[in-house]
């Protein structure tokens, strides 16, 4: 196989379809490349020489030409001079060298027009030849970009993986955090179910004495028996105050100490009021006759009289006491304070 048909070979190649049919696409471009530029190196070589080929030829030509113009000249001279033999002789050596020179006219016909086919020739591998370094660098962009397409997938396939087992170690954290809550609330009740059995029973609180005197089930407790009395809110407040109260303040505690004294006998004065009233009920309940209903409704009615004024007087005190504790330390807070 010439040159000519290689390279006629290589052009009649379809880069698209050698592409799909090639196992490695990228090498086989390759290959396909260095093979071209290797023609096309031997193209360039064969124009370049049949181009000078052609060029001696013709000059060959021209020299058989003219060599066959001056024998044919020498023929003439000698038919005119009558040298039948010289111009006999002179015919036939212009006859050689014409068939020379259209000989060599022909070789140099047949090398320009092969020059001109292996040009042409040229001119396609080259073309051919930049197409498929297009091809190759389009290849390789593709495959290039499919290599970064298949980076993509694959680390978004590992980000998936990294994401899924942080949710199972997420929920199984989950799981364990629940089973262990479930154990810890499990042996709290436990706990609290083996405490249970061995509580002391709640004690009701007791009735305030006022309730167990109201109730009939618990008859009213004589005078000798009665309870003391809670100390008041300012028996609590008084050594507070007094800590704080400086030497010129006695006279304001005197005076508190002589109301909350004072507040003491009310309140047992009402207690007391409200057990003789009890009694009187009773009473009433037990006299058997009218008469005796009368004694107890008039005895009622003149003890009843004075109790109400003391229960008017003493609520009338009761009253007045927090407005007379605010203005006791108001007065306490006047003197603590040295800039008034």
């Amino acid at each position: 196989m010439n040159l000519l048909e290689r390279v006629l070979t290589l052009l009649r190649i379809n880069i698209d379809a050698f592409i799909e049919k090639a196992p490695d696409p990228q090498s086989s471009l390759r290959q396909l490349q260095l093979d071209m530029r290797n023609q096309l190196v031997q193209v360039k070589t064969q124009v370049a020489t049949a181009i000078a080929t052609a060029h001696q030829l013709q000059r060959r030509a021209r020299e058989k030409q003219e060599e066959a113009a001056a024998w044919l000249k020498k023929a003439e001279q000698a038919l005119r001079q009558g040298n039948e033999e010289v111009a006999r002789s002179a015919l036939l050596q212009y006859n050689e060298v014409n068939r020379l020179a259209l000989r060599y006219e022909q070789q140099r016909q047949t090398q320009e027009q092969l020059a001109r086919t292996m040009r042409d020739a040229l001119q396609q591998l080259e073309s051919r030849l930049r197409e498929l370094e297009a091809a190759s660098d389009l290849l390789e962009m593709r495959q290039h970009q499919e290599r970064i397409q298949q980076h993509v997938l694959n680390e978004k396939q590992r980000r998936q993986r990294d994401l899924d087992h942080q949710r199972e170690q997420l929920q199984q954290r989950l799981l364990e955090e629940r089973q262990r809550l479930q154990q810890e609330i499990d042996r709290r009740r436990e706990q609290r179910q083996q405490q249970v059995p061995g509580e002391q029973p709640r004690r009701r609180p007791e009735k305030a004495p006022r309730e167990q005197a109201a109730s009939p089930s618990h008859p009213p407790a004589p005078e000798g028996t009665l309870e003391p009395q809670q100390a008041p809110i300012t028996e609590a407040l008084v050594p507070s105050l007094s800590s704080r109260q400086p030497p010129q303040m006695l006279r304001e505690n005197s005076g508190l100490a002589a109301i909350e004294k004072e507040l003491r006998e009310l309140k047992a004065r009402n207690h007391t009021g409200d057990l003789a009233s009890e009694y009187e009920e009773e009473g009433k309940k037990e006299a058997p006759s009218v008469s005796g209903r009368t004694r107890l409704g008039s005895r009622k009615a003149t003890d009843k009289a004075p109790t109400r004024t003391t229960d008017a007087l003493d609520r009338t005190r009761l009253t007045d006491l927090p407005l007379l504790l605010e203005t006791l330390q108001s007065g306490h807070h006047h003197q603590d304070d040295p800039s008034e």
